[in-house]
């Protein structure tokens, strides 16, 4: 089962197709994956996860697989995005959170009020965390938001080897 996080975007090539030519529970051919962008099951040190928009998805299937093998293992889970009509999954992070003591997760909504922090993931992360040098770390986002996201683990410590990076291009 594969379950897509889609944000339409006007004139985007890929999301116009699957608004305009897919139903829901459609079947569809996909093939993949084709990158590095992967947890590695068999890691223990913490993680840290930013994501930028619907660049949750791949993080909370981390999220999901390492608390699966590891109900105890300290996770930071930061989802920013612009307004608060943009968050999405809230209440079943938050039940997460709810069952796992070591999981966090972080709302930061830029563009208004809302959220559990005004503005940018990586400010968050950089108040929160002192020593990022045991982490992992994983970004998804634009790239803008990964760039962002690179230079504040790398200034909390962390080894540029566990940092992990998916950035989003544009279809076509």
């Amino acid at each position: 089962q594969l379950e897509l996080h889609i944000r339409r975007q006007p004139g985007g090539v890929a999301s116009e197709w699957v608004f305009e030519r897919i139903d829901v529970g459609e079947r569809v051919a996909v093939t993949g994956p084709y990158g590095d962008f992967t947890f590695d099951p068999e890691g223990t040190t913490p993680i840290a996860l930013l994501g930028g928009g619907t660049g949750l998805a791949p993080l909370e299937a981390i999220v999901r697989q390492a608390l699966s093998l590891a109900p105890d293992r300290q996770i930071l889970l930061y989802h920013g995005v612009r307004t608060c009509a943009d968050l999405y999954d809230v209440d079943f992070l938050r039940e997460l959170e709810t069952r796992h003591p070591g999981f966090r997760y972080v709302t930061c909504v830029s563009r208004e009020s809302g959220g559990d922090r005004a503005g940018y993931v990586t400010d968050a992360f950089l108040e929160d965390v002192a020593s990022a040098k045991e982490f992992t770390g994983y970004i998804c986002g634009s790239e803008a938001f990964v760039e962002a996201s690179v230079k504040a683990f790398k200034r909390r410590r962390m080894s540029p080897r566990r940092i992990r990076r998916e950035r989003f291009t544009p279809a076509g």
